[in-house]
């Protein structure tokens, strides 16, 4: 639950997001969109849809070769986790990952999220 939104690079149309949505209200999406799964799960049991949605876009855009900018978790070298990024996808599978310019607070936020995971894999980690 440690996820971020790089709203400084959010966009409507070429209109920055901040002339349609205050703090508040990017706040309470954010807050929605975190919380989602556990709104779904408690009501259907489980988000096996979502996944299979997911599942089918990833496939076709590698299919398709649709060079589409998906947010996958993919491999990052730096930090050696896996952690979402936009990433564009073609036949070959993973063809560039695209390097997000954060200001200063999101990339606190980011770098917070990839501690919270590294955190959560040492967790899962036991001795032979």
């Amino acid at each position: 639950d440690s996820e971020m939104i790089p709203w400084s690079k959010a966009t409507i149309g070429v209109r920055d997001i901040k002339d349609f949505l205050t703090r508040e209200q990017m706040e309470e999406l954010k807050t929605e969109v975190r919380d989602s799964a556990y709104d779904i799960i408690s009501k259907k049991g489980n988000t096996s849809y979502g996944i299979g949605v997911c599942l089918a876009t990833i496939t076709n855009s590698i299919l398709n070769n649709d060079n589409a900018i998906l947010t996958l978790s993919t491999h990052n070298k730096e930090n050696d986790v896996y952690i979402s990024i936009p990433t564009i996808m073609s036949r070959e599978g993973v063809r560039e990952l695209i390097d997000v310019d954060f200001n200063k607070e999101e990339l606190e936020q980011y770098n917070n999220s990839i501690s919270v995971i590294k955190g959560v894999i040492r967790g899962l980690e036991f001795d032979e």
